[in-house]
């Protein structure tokens, strides 16, 4: 089969053939390439479901210090009102991300449940909310606010773990996942909690030897588990964004102001809950000490909103860089290829060419020897004494055109294909 091919198709090919393996390794590299792009927009899911819980908690903790913060019935009334139609709203924020995300990221019955989650459901907490609303006694209005508390910051896990979050692959977005996924979360749970240990501290109006010390050692976490690890990693943030895809002027720009202003609020919050700690007596009011928590936990959310919109950023460059790597490999690729063809096709007109004039050449000298042959043989039978010597040179010299055809219709399969070699055959046998 390949025999009838012509010389410039044969480079041709032979020219694709080591195309081939340019081919394959190039449908890797964007398989790879396409893997490492669907991993981060995944954990820009991620983050989308996580700003609905964040809300969630952020309203529903306001609710709890809300209700022991209010003195007056009137003005307790009508902030629970408000902070409730924020909750619900929230409540909506969350049922929207999940609707447009919570599949892909197991938040179904079968995959909370292979999990052991199956109770962190937007269901289950809406029904958690709607007792909270209620009339309780303080102690179960506590422990129902903790457990919701819980159960969100589980569905925030549930969104690290699923969406790839917390296997972010690069220094810079990994630590600032830390701060909006684990970090931030847990101290904003810590303060709540600590505000409400506290307010039960000061309302007694002495502290006990237990007082004391549970309250200085959630001090001590608050300041060592919380806020040192969020100046930490996000520090370490900072300094590794040069590294990954250029220095991110937003990122450099937006997060130290609103850490700072968060390391003050919490360091004022943890100052003041060690003093109250280390004294027999509360030397600060209630509602000094709930106007701390509030300004922290204001600051911390604050924080984590910026924080994760940088986050996004982070990811929608890392994005940008996989698919623009992607485009220049298929550009690369098909060029390389184009190249391949473009020199085989010349390669071939440089040897194609000479060997067309060579049977061109040949091909009438062939055609003119038989001539001869025919003429010679005519003229043998008159001038020649032996008429058998004369016939056995003109059966040689016919047999050398012969020869010559045959070598230029061979010539011709090669240089121009069996198509072309068969015109070249009638022309001659003409």
């Amino acid at each position: 089969m390949l025999t009838q091919v012509s010389i410039s198709r044969k480079m041709i090919l032979i020219a694709l053939t080591f195309s081939l393996p340019i081919a394959v390794l190039t449908y890797l590299m964007v398989v790879s390439i396409d893997s490492n792009v669907e991993f981060a927009v995944k954990e820009t899911k991620g983050n989308t479901v996580q700003r609905g819980l964040a809300e969630l908690l952020r309203k529903v903790q306001e609710h709890r210090l809300a209700r022991l913060g209010c003195q007056n019935g009137q003005e307790c009334e009508g902030r629970l009102s408000v902070l409730q139609a924020e909750v619900g709203q929230a409540f909506q924020q969350t049922q929207a991300a999940l609707d447009q995300v919570g599949a892909p990221l197991q938040f179904t019955t079968a995959g909370l449940g292979a999990r052991g989650r199956q109770h962190l459901s937007l269901e289950t907490m809406r029904r958690e909310w709607s007792e909270l609303t209620g009339k309780l006694p303080d102690a179960d209005l506590a422990a129902k606010h903790d457990h919701l508390a819980s159960d969100i910051r589980g569905m925030i896990t549930h969104a690290g773990d699923t969406s790839n979050l917390i296997l972010d692959p690069d220094l810079d977005s990994y630590y600032l996942m830390d701060v909006t996924l684990l970090a931030l979360p847990q101290a904003q749970e810590r303060l709540a909690r600590v505000g409400v240990l506290g307010s039960a501290i000061i309302r007694g109006g002495k502290l006990t030897r237990d007082d004391q010390i549970q309250l200085a050692v959630q001090a001590s976490m608050m300041q060592e588990a919380d806020l040192d690890r969020i100046v930490a990693s996000t520090g370490t943030s900072l300094t590794e964004d040069p590294n990954f895809y250029g220095v991110r002027a937003r990122l450099q720009e937006r997060i130290p102001p609103a850490l700072k202003r968060y390391q003050a609020a919490a360091s004022t919050f943890i100052g003041m809950s060690r003093r109250l700690a280390s004294a027999e007596r509360p030397e600060v009011t209630e509602k000094e000490y709930l106007q701390a928590e509030d300004e922290a936990h204001r600051a911390s959310f604050e924080f984590w909103s910026v924080a994760v919109d940088e986050l996004d950023g982070l990811l929608g460059a890392r994005i940008a860089s996989y698919q623009d790597n992607r485009n220049w490999s298929l550009g690369l690729a098909s060029l390389s290829v184009l190249v391949a063809c473009l020199l085989a096709f010349f390669l071939a007109r440089s040897i194609v060419v000479p060997l067309r004039d060579v049977m061109g050449s040949l091909g009438p000298g062939a055609t003119l020897l038989g001539v001869c042959v025919e003429r010679i043989a005519e003229a043998s039978k008159n001038h020649f004494s032996n008429p058998e010597e004369a016939t056995l040179i003109c059966e040689e010299l016919d047999a050398h055109a012969d020869g010559m055809r045959q070598s230029v219709l061979a010539l011709a399969l090669q240089v121009e294909g069996a198509q072309r070699a068969e015109s070249v055959a009638v022309e001659h046998n003409a």
